[in-house]
Order: C-alpha cells, then sequence, then structure tokens
C-alpha cells in the first residue's frame, strides 16, 4: 500500500497494518455469531432460533419491519416472527441478520469521531435502499443480498476512522481523504475476516470504481456502483463525477426496461420508494434533491 499522500503518516501505518493482517479486527456482534453458527447447523430448530432472536427485540422489530416492507410484503396481514423464520431462507435471515447488526459495531465517545461515523452511517443506508430500488428494476438480484453489499460497500471507512480516532493531528479533511484512498484494501481486509463470501469482498474491492467494466456481468459491485453514484447526486456531490448514463456499470445492468438516465430524474421517480426503504432501515431521508447539473 502506498500513498505519497501519507507518506510517514501514523494513520496510513494504521491501513498497513491492517491491509497485511497484523492488527487485530473487530469481530460481529455475538447475537451475530450465535445466529450464524445455528443456521449454519443442518439440524437448526425453530424452538432454539426464535428465542434467540426474540432476546434482542430490537433484532426481532427490525425483522418484522423488513418483512413488512416493500421488498418482501406478499400479504395485507403481518407476519409474525415466527413466520419469517419458517418462510425465509436460512441464507437471507442470516444476511438480514448480519445488516442489521452492522449498524451497532463503531461507536465512539468522542462527538467528532461519532459524528463522523454517524455520517457515513447514514450514507450507508440511504445507499442500501437506492440500491434494493435499483434491483427491483433488474433482473437477477436477491434484495438480502443487495442489501447487505450496499451497507458493506463503505464498511472500510468506518473501521478507519474508528482505529485513527486518537490520532489528533489528522483533519477532517486528511481523513475523509484517506478514507476514500484506503476504504477499499482496508474493508475487503474486514470482510474477509468476517468469512463473507466472494460475492460481497469483490462489491468492497470495487468502491466507487466508475471505470468497472467486467467482461461479463456487473452484477452486485456494479448495482451498487450505481447506488453510490445516484447517491452522490442526491447529495449534491457529483460535479466531477461520471455522467450516470456513461458509467459501464450502468450500461450493462439487466434492466426490465429502459432506465431514467440522468440521476436527478431516475431519484425524483423513486424518491418516495427510497425514503421509505431508509426508514425501515432506521437511516435519515435524503435530502431534497439538487438539480446540480445536466446528467
Amino acid at each position: 500500500m502506498q500513498d505519497p499522500l501519507f507518506a510517514g503518516h501514523p494513520a496510513l501505518q494504521i491501513c498497513q497494518r491492517i491491509t497485511r493482517g497484523e492488527a487485530k479486527l473487530p469481530e460481529l456482534p455475538e447475537i451475530s455469531l450465535k445466529i450464524r453458527r445455528l443456521l449454519t447447523s443442518p439440524d437448526w430448530s425453530l424452538r432454539e432460533l426464535q428465542p434467540l432472536i426474540e432476546s434482542d427485540p430490537a433484532l426481532a422489530s427490525y425483522l418484522l419491519k423488513i418483512a413488512e416492507s416493500p421488498l418482501y410484503r406478499t400479504h395485507s396481514r403481518s407476519p409474525s416472527l415466527r413466520q419469517i423464520i419458517t418462510q425465509t431462507g436460512e441464507a437471507t435471515l442470516n444476511q438480514l441478520v448480519t445488516a442489521f447488526t452492522l449498524r451497532h459495531l463503531f461507536i465512539s465517545i468522542n462527538p467528532h469521531i461519532q459524528n463522523a461515523l454517524k455520517r457515513r452511517w447514514t450514507q450507508a443506508t440511504q445507499r442500501a435502499a437506492i440500491a434494493c430500488v435499483l434491483a427491483q428494476q433488474c433482473y437477477g438480484f436477491l434484495n438480502d443480498e443487495v442489501l447487505l453489499a450496499a451497507l458493506l460497500e463503505d464498511i472500510g471507512s468506518l473501521l478507519i476512522i474508528s482505529e485513527t480516532a486518537h490520532l489528533t493531528q489528522l483533519g477532517a479533511a486528511e481523513l475523509e481523504q484517506l478514507c476514500d484512498n484506503h476504504a477499499a484494501e482496508v474493508g475487503v481486509m474486514l470482510t474477509i475476516h468476517w468469512e463473507m463470501p466472494e460475492s460481497l469482498r469483490n462489491v468492497v474491492r470495487q468502491r466507487r470504481n466508475w471505470a468497472y467494466d467486467p467482461a461479463g456481468a456487473v452484477g452486485l459491485p456494479g448495482l451498487v456502483i450505481v447506488a453510490s453514484r445516484l447517491l452522490a447526486s442526491a447529495h449534491g456531490e457529483a460535479f466531477a463525477l461520471p455522467n450516470l448514463h456513461l458509467l459501464p456499470a450502468f450500461q450493462k445492468l439487466p434492466w426490465r426496461s429502459p432506465p431514467a438516465k440522468r440521476a436527478e430524474d431516475w431519484l425524483e421517480q423513486h424518491l418516495n420508494a427510497i425514503n421509505e426503504l431508509i426508514d425501515v432501515f432506521q437511516g435519515a431521508p435524503l435530502p431534497p434533491l439538487l438539480r446540480e447539473r445536466s446528467d
């Protein structure tokens, strides 16, 4: 990992230790690990799993809200937790639980650091909502996988912010640049540590890679890249970025029907659906749209 901008800086050394596998990385919350272990057991039972989920009321409430959201709503009647467990596949349930527990991983007693972490997580939930709405307009994506992929895309930034919190000489602008430069490498190490599948690791690896253009399908990385580009427009931060319709990932997504090519037009068409999902994900709604340029 070379970075002339931060050569010799303690913050870069922290990132280097992480990418070399020399740093102690955070574990997923115990409730997530317990549920993962149980679901990977060939003889897991509802009698064991339901009390385990109910032991965390916030998690149980989250799963109920997800089941009633547009992503999974199939009946007018609200499902019970028992129905959610029995009707949801092991992989889906495991990914939904992991998505929920991520938000509690990185916290700080330093108000400035906590604000930086909160801002990044707010954007992660917004990206996830955009990605889920995008996925509904395409063929071949699973809602739970899209949700977790979009939440993980910038997980490296959260770890960098947390691990460099003690470096008082690191200013806000420098921290932002450090995250932009190294969040992908750091995030990949974290997903490896958490034993995430390669499909999710690759989403993190391709973080904000606007030129991403694989020989085959763009898959999850491409979908999340497009969601990140749309999020940048939603926050008025796309001035220096490629036009949405020029992204290879946008061009290669398996659209069900031709989408709006301008970011602002697409966001305007789907703003209500996006904000409805953001509320389910316990995030902050997108800001009023800024007509920043022709896209």
